[in-house]
Order: C-alpha cells, then structure tokens, then sequence
C-alpha cells in the first residue's frame, strides 16, 4: 500500500477512534506515521488493506498498530480466501453428484448460492467452469472471477457488488501471491 492509501484508511479510523494517540501531534506526525505505515505494508494490496481495516474497525477496541493491522489483513484475506474455497467446493460436488442423483448439472447450479451462480455465469457458464474437452474444472477461472467480483463489493459498508456481463472470459485480476 502507499502512503495516500494508508491515509485512506486512517481517516475512516480516525472516525472509529478519534482520540487515538496515533492521531495526535498534528499533521507533520499524521504524515510520518502514513509513510511508516506504508513502508511495512508496501507489498500488501490496497483492497486487502482495506479488508483488514474493515476487521479493525469491527473487533478492535484501539485502533491497530503495524503489526496488528498486519495480522487483521492476514485474517481478512485466509477469510476471503477460505469463502472462494468453499464456494469452488460446493459447486464441484454439486455437479459431481449430478451423476448419481439423476438431475442436470444446471440444475445443481441453480440451488448454489447467488453469488456462485454468478461467478459461473460470468465465467462463460458451465462450459467454462467444466469444459467439456477437460476432465477437470477450471479453479483458477473460478477463483480469479470470484475475487474479481468480491472486489467490486465495498469492504466498509458490505454493499453489494454488481456482476459484471455474462460472457466475460478474460477477466482482470492480479495473479496470488504464492505466500498468501
């Protein structure tokens, strides 16, 4: 993250805490702590930042310093990481057991949750979640699709997100770090 977004975030906090300490000594200080801030966080991305700033705000009686921001970003992302995992699961074995439950794999998908639904239709549909010429499903379709919806949602406010267009194969996204 860089120093504005980390100034970003300090004002939705400054909000929740006020009368922090890390809020005094005027903005000449405000400044430093924003660049100290972004310096330790430099390789953590800007939405992740605010997933972990969202979890301050909701479980924290102070606001954080690094190091507990820090871990409040670790427990956001293995939060969302762990949701996209469930969701991939759940649509696999639903289409799996079509084979031995008599019903259609569209008919499976139609009782997944709304927002794996849309995942799979954003990604081109059930051709492209399953490809028919493959004997395997597209994971790292889905789970690059699902985060790319996940990131249109505002982690303050949980307003919804707004799917994008059916048909979209090539989605934007940024590649998983292998730490993560």
């Amino acid at each position: 993250m860089t120093a504005l977004e980390i100034s970003e975030i300090f004002s939705l906090w400054a909000l929740n805490w006020p009368s922090a300490e890390m809020f005094q000594g005027g903005v000449e200080m405000l400044d430093l702590r924003c660049k100290l801030y972004a310096e330790q966080l430099s390789d953590v991305d800007y939405w992740d930042g605010l997933c972990g700033a969202a979890l301050s705000l909701k479980t924290r009686k102070y606001a954080p310093n690094i190091a507990e921001f820090a871990e409040d970003i670790q427990t956001a992302r293995g939060k969302v990481n762990s949701e996209i995992e469930h969701a991939y699961l759940e649509a696999r074995s639903a289409i799996r057991l079509t084979e031995y439950s008599g019903e259609t794999a569209e008919q499976a998908i139609q009782r997944l949750p709304q927002r794996t639904q849309t995942v799979i239709r954003v990604m081109g549909g059930l051709e492209a979640f399953m490809p028919p010429d493959k004997g395997f499903f597209d994971m790292s379709g889905f789970i690059r699709t699902y985060e790319t919806l996940l990131r249109k949602r505002n982690m303050l406010t949980g307003e919804k997100y707004e799917p994008l267009p059916a048909g979209k194969a090539a989605l934007p996204g940024r590649e998983r770090k292998s730490n993560e």
